[in-house]
């Protein structure tokens, strides 16, 4: 596989971040099944399980 672009774009409202929405830009043509594959992955991976519900942030300065 070539080169992979990612092209993110954020929405914000009320000085938060309200969405984000994710472009994969990739090399060639997919197909419906690798299309959904692809999307299946995404919307399970750790990084979108933890933005889709609140998290706490907490910060400590060493």
């Amino acid at each position: 596989m070539g080169r992979i672009e990612a092209r993110l774009a954020v929405t914000e409202g009320q000085g938060r971040i309200t969405g984000i929405d994710v472009e994969l830009v990739l090399p060639g043509p997919l197909d419906d099944t690798q299309v959904a594959k692809l999307r299946a992955a995404a919307e399970t991976c750790r990084i979108s399980r933890a933005l889709a519900v609140p998290v706490t942030l907490r910060l400590t300065v060493s």
